[in-house]
């Protein structure tokens, strides 16, 4: 009887941490969503068009969509554009580094910061 009890509570602790595993994967896929999503956003901002109103930006998609399911090889086409674009951005992109012999006062930090150094 003893033994029995041993295996049902044992089985209850397995049943328990499959019920956690499956909430942290749970939260996992979420938070990996909720990233994509992010990063979608980030997408529509960089191409400077978050100012349009939702259903334009809506149509636009779904407007892509059906110009990629007519044309697919435009895919390639869009790929090689958004890569070069990216590439540019990252070669313009170059480590500054400012060095000071004594610590600046805070007017000389404020004009650092006001052109997005840190």
């Amino acid at each position: 009887m003893a033994n029995l009890m041993q295996k049902k509570i044992t089985l209850q602790q397995k049943k328990a941490r499959l019920i956690m595993d499956e909430v942290n994967l749970k939260i996992k896929e979420r938070k990996m969503r909720t990233r994509r999503l992010i990063e979608m956003g980030g997408l529509v901002a960089k191409a400077k068009l978050d100012h349009l109103p939702t259903n334009t930006l809506f149509g636009a998609i779904v407007s892509l969509k059906e110009t990629l399911t007519q044309h697919p090889n435009v895919q390639d086409h869009w790929t090689t554009i958004g890569k070069d674009i990216f590439d540019k951005e990252q070669q313009n992109k170059a480590a500054v580094i400012l060095k000071f012999a004594s610590e600046p006062d805070e007017n000389t930090k404020r004009h650092i910061r006001l052109h997005g150094l840190k």
